[in-house]
């Protein structure tokens, strides 16, 4: 149920997902008593991300708590992702002397050539895509990890707006890249 929250399309800890390590995690948002208001502030909460790793033998649990973030609230959201990136930390840095789940389940590299990247349609279907280094990308249901990710190979300067799955961005697939100061795309996700 837990390995749900971070894997399944639906899970409110998404965010959270590596391909390195098979995670297991439970997103919080607690909501803050106002004195003043004598009642839960919505405004003021502190999101958490709970998380054990490697989801079917754990060896590490890790809770990530940020009080009162200032762009989103919501566990899910702020301190899921958080939890990701020390997560790849600690699998890049082999802390643990663990195989990161992608050489596991890969027979090849996710990364086969500067510009081929496979995109997950879903959590289990894969494809790849071959990038062209002069033309913007096609983002259209990644994830915001994949789109950062393969904005930061190809030199593009992602601002994202909203969460979950890239579903409109501007300029649009195809357009022509310019100089360095014109890569740029924002990206819009939505659950």
């Amino acid at each position: 149920m837990m390995e749900m929250v971070v894997n399944d399309d639906n899970g409110t800890g998404t965010l959270a997902f590596s391909n390195e390590i098979r995670i297991a995690g439970k997103t919080g948002t607690a909501q803050k008593y106002d004195k003043n208001k004598r009642a839960f502030s919505r405004e003021r909460v502190v999101a958490s991300f709970e998380g054990i790793m490697p989801a079917d033998n754990p060896r590490l649990v890790m809770l990530v708590s940020l009080d009162e973030p200032k762009k989103d609230g919501w566990g899910g959201i702020a301190a899921a992702p958080v939890f990701q990136k020390i997560t790849e930390e600690i699998m890049g840095r082999n802390i643990l002397g663990m195989i990161p789940q992608s050489q596991v389940i890969h027979s090849e590299p996710l990364l086969r050539e500067p510009h081929r990247k496979t995109k997950m349609t879903s959590r289990r279907e894969k494809r790849d895509i071959i990038f062209d280094k002069e033309r913007m990308p096609d983002f259209q249901e990644m994830s915001i990890r994949e789109v950062l990710r393969i904005g930061e190979e190809l030199g593009i300067v992602v601002v994202s707006n909203g969460s979950g799955w890239a579903y409109k961005q501007e300029p649009p697939a195809g357009a022509p890249l310019g100089n360095d100061a014109e890569r740029v795309c924002k990206v819009y996700f939505r659950i």
